[in-house]
């Protein structure tokens, strides 16, 4: 699974997300999403890179890809 955040202020279904943003999986669908690429409208990140917000709180943004939340590092710092 990759990652993709915006390159710049973009809108996208009316929602307004920063430079940085990451942006939900499968908002893009694929041709979309290579284009978004080849303009640098978005960038793509290796899971390996950077961790998803999204998948590690899939109960709550609402997307089937799930990542488990690495119990020593990440429970203390994301989760209440």
């Amino acid at each position: 699974m990759k990652t993709l955040s915006c390159n710049g202020h973009r809108e996208l279904a009316g929602v307004r997300y920063h430079h940085g943003d990451e942006l939900p999986p499968n908002i893009l669908n694929e041709e979309l999403a290579d284009y978004w690429l080849d303009h640098r409208l978005a960038i793509e990140h290796d899971d390996t890179e950077r961790r998803s917000l999204y998948r590690l709180f899939a109960p709550f943004s609402g997307t089937l890809q799930t990542e488990p939340i690495e119990l020593d590092a990440e429970l203390a710092q994301y989760v209440l």
